[in-house]
């Protein structure tokens, strides 16, 4: 059983098989550096879910402190390449699909977690972002029912 004093050590198994008539066979698993879980926040998307406005991660709480944050935002379950802050600026592709962050926390002699935020569905591009500051016509959106 691994203890509490062992944090930071490698461990490894030995296994010995006997069997009468053949002889004695031992084999050592590869080795481990003992860990502790992180205390796993609960993270979340604030800001607004339209095109153009401002999204920040909240990480949620982890624990012990200090804890290392890395952010990783995802469009429909996949990262989107290079949005790796904490914050992100929606885009017009985002719109009508799922956001959703991802959290890798890490702190030495613990192991590193993943979390996540929920889905979050961006609001639909409004005939006023198709425009410009000057009212030009930018594009059309064909909706077929």
């Amino acid at each position: 059983m691994v203890k509490p004093a062992d944090l930071g050590r490698t461990i490894t198994v030995t296994v010995t098989g006997k069997k009468a008539g053949y002889a004695t066979q031992s084999g050592v698993s590869a080795g481990r550096v003992v860990t502790l879980p992180l205390q796993a926040g609960s993270p979340k998307i604030l800001g607004s879910l339209t095109v153009g406005s401002t999204l920040t991660a909240d990480a949620g709480v982890w624990g012990p402190a200090p804890v290392d944050i890395a952010y990783m935002w995802q469009r429909n379950g996949l990262p989107i390449p290079g949005e790796t802050q904490q914050t992100y600026v929606v885009k017009p592709e985002d719109a009508l699909q799922d956001i959703r962050l991802k959290v890798f926390v890490s702190k030495p002699g613990y192991t590193t977690t993943p979390g996540w935020s929920d889905s979050a569905r961006v609001a639909g591009v409004s005939d006023a972002a198709l425009r410009g500051d000057a009212g030009e016509d930018r594009g059309s959106v064909d909706v077929v029912p």
